[in-house]
């Protein structure tokens, strides 16, 4: 099986997959194109001090689509790597804990949580605004809390201070902001028109 990743810095990745018993592995510079039957694959990296991320864009002549998932690159470097966008796949809502696991009272947890849930689905709109994408789905999210004591977090998603947002209520506010969103879930086909 063909593997294509990134080429980060960091050689854990790749080491990984080896380790995995994976050898056809192609590294790919955020500057390459990799062909695969009329479609050119570009991994972008997000090479960070903590963690590493990526993004994919694909693009077939007729459609560029970019699953941005949860990379957060920035928006003028991400739009220059990949110009406007005919479908963009991004994350509307956060996969981090912080504040739902920290030592707060509830109130500041809710006042936290509504900030985080108001800059995550502006985020989501400016990298749509900013790709000029013509089309939008948010697909990355929220996560499911098996731990008990989290269980008030799975419990009332729609409320203004929950930060984990659901798809649905993400698909709103960009229709809301006047983006062309959709709500897709698992079977769903897209059809560029």
């Amino acid at each position: 099986t063909k593997i294509l990743i990134p080429k980060f810095r960091d050689r854990t990745l790749i080491s990984k997959l080896r380790k995995l018993g994976f050898c056809d592995i192609v590294e790919l510079d955020r500057d390459m194109d990799y062909s695969l039957k009329g479609i050119s694959i570009k991994i972008i990296e997000d090479e960070g001090y903590l963690d590493n991320d990526s993004c994919l864009l694909l693009d077939d002549i007729k459609n560029k689509i970019l699953n941005l998932n949860d990379c957060h690159l920035d928006f003028a470097k991400l739009k220059s790597l990949t110009g406007d966008v005919d479908l963009l796949l991004l994350q509307s809502s956060n996969a981090i804990w912080w504040p739902c696991t920290y030592d707060y009272d509830i109130e500041k947890k809710k006042e936290l949580g509504a900030v985080k849930r108001k800059n995550t689905l502006n985020r989501a709109l400016q990298y749509a605004v900013s790709l000029n994408a013509k089309n939008v789905v948010p697909n990355a999210g929220p996560p499911i809390f098996l731990n008990d004591d989290l269980d008030f977090w799975n419990n009332n998603r729609r409320e203004e201070y929950n930060p984990f947002i659901l798809q649905d209520d993400a698909h709103k506010f960009l229709k809301e902001k006047g983006i062309n969103s959709h709500l897709l879930i698992p079977g769903s086909k897209f059809l560029f028109s």
